[in-house]
């Protein structure tokens, strides 16, 4: 089992360049089913979880690969079929492929997905959707059977804007040509980076970005062309990275408007961070200061995928910081983990109250979901002396070679194989 092996107390220092967003990059690979044609995906991320989706497209008759940084599909042979449950259940981005299959194959069995275990990530908003396009949703013993000869264009009002639910009604309302408008949508990025690619293909869509989003499908879709936009999570990662080792480092090719909560929470926790275009510049000279108010919520908010990370920071940082996680509610498993390297954290329900210690000591800890193990390996970069992270199988999902993108920044950190 291959595990990190980092020695903290290096001061990081250089430039790093993000890699394009995972979150964006999964339903863009699912939405190119759609198009009877090419598709290619510029700066695509080489990640465990884009692989499986590349897997399953293949499964499906299309033709996708890897070509250096971008990724060809070629659809033209899509045969409808069921994802198998042993495929579908390695990543949660696999239910994005039930309104693409639906759009063009006629149906769709969820039979459910993988991901990370951080609480119950319900699809009800997707099937209640898909019915009020026309789909039957039908349960049956391997799972919910959606079928519809034709979809219709709906208004598709949102109990909470799920950014899944949102992207998955966006992908299958991208072959009906009468217009769906979906109320109380994501605000995300990868919301406007999924609608970049329909857009490309010839779907028409307003509105994304914000609330209230309105697509007009297509039924001649052409061959689509779309650059992924970087990562903001893994931006984010760089950050915390120096919030816990100090230094100072440069991130690059990253949109800061995306990151402007997190970004105002560590000015407000005592970093110097500038912006100028596509470039962060951020430095941590001196002991951070706690924050008693972080509540993750949905885009533009505090992300709850950063909220691992910046707990991380805080476990260092002078004073008492309080963290409410919003938006799942298993999502403080990191705090157990942070509290084996010498942490003060207590947890309630979905509650951290952490107290501010001097400096964390190196330890033996094990990932338990994506965020919580680029936490950790934040935390170890501070820690005095050597943390061994495992399970970090959860990692490579969302960081492209995070142990060498740290190496370019000073940090003492290698990947390495243990026998169990």
């Amino acid at each position: 089992m291959k595990h990190y092996k980092i020695t903290g107390g290096n001061l990081l220092s250089g430039e790093i360049s993000v890699h394009g967003s995972k979150n964006a990059a999964l339903p863009i690979l699912a939405a190119t089913v759609i198009n009877n044609g090419k598709s290619i995906i510029h700066n695509c991320p080489n990640l465990s979880d884009v692989r499986n989706m590349l897997e399953i497209l293949n499964l499906l008759g299309c033709r996708a690969e890897f070509v250096g940084r971008d990724v060809i599909v070629d659809s033209s042979g899509f045969s409808p079929k069921d994802i198998p449950y042993d495929i579908m259940k390695q990543t949660r981005s696999s239910s994005l492929f039930a309104g693409a299959l639906l759009a063009r194959g006629k149906r769709a069995l969820i039979s459910g997905s993988g991901g990370c275990c951080i609480g119950r990530r319900p699809i009800d908003l997707h099937l209640r959707a898909f019915g009020e396009m026309g789909a039957d949703i039908i349960p049956t013993g391997d799972g919910i059977l959606c079928v519809a000869d034709c979809l219709r264009g709906s208004k598709i009002i949102l109990d909470f804007p799920s950014v899944g639910a949102t992207e998955n009604i966006m992908i299958a309302a991208s072959l009906t040509p009468s217009t769906t408008v979906i109320y109380n949508a994501a605000k995300e990025p990868e919301i406007v980076n999924l609608a970049d690619y329909l857009r490309s293909v010839g779907v028409i869509i307003k509105g994304d970005g914000t609330g209230e989003i309105h697509i007009k499908g297509t039924c001649t879709p052409k061959d689509g062309e779309v650059e992924v936009v970087g990562d903001r999570i893994v931006a984010a990662t760089y950050l915390t990275a120096v919030a816990c080792s100090g230094g100072s480092i440069k991130i690059k090719s990253i949109d800061p408007g995306h990151l402007s909560s997190v970004i105002a929470s560590y000015r407000k926790m005592g970093m110097s961070i500038g912006v100028d275009g596509d470039e962060i510049e951020v430095s941590r000279q001196t002991r951070l200061v706690n924050l008693p108010n972080i509540i993750t919520s949905p885009y533009p908010g505090f992300p709850t995928d950063c909220q691992p990370l910046i707990v991380a920071a805080m476990t260092t940082s002078y004073g008492i910081g309080i963290v409410n996680e919003r938006i799942f509610e298993n999502r403080l498993g990191h705090c157990e983990r942070l509290r084996r390297m010498g942490a003060n954290i207590e947890t309630t329900g979905r509650c951290a109250v952490v107290r501010g210690v001097y400096s964390l000591s190196g330890a033996d800890v094990s990932s338990c979901d994506l965020r919580c193990g680029a936490a950790l390996v934040c935390a170890a970069l501070g820690a005095k002396g050597e943390s061994v992270v495992s399970n970090i199988s959860y990692i490579d999902r969302g960081y492209e070679n995070l142990c060498d993108s740290l190496k370019i920044l000073g940090a003492k950190i290698e990947r390495i194989e243990l026998n169990e």
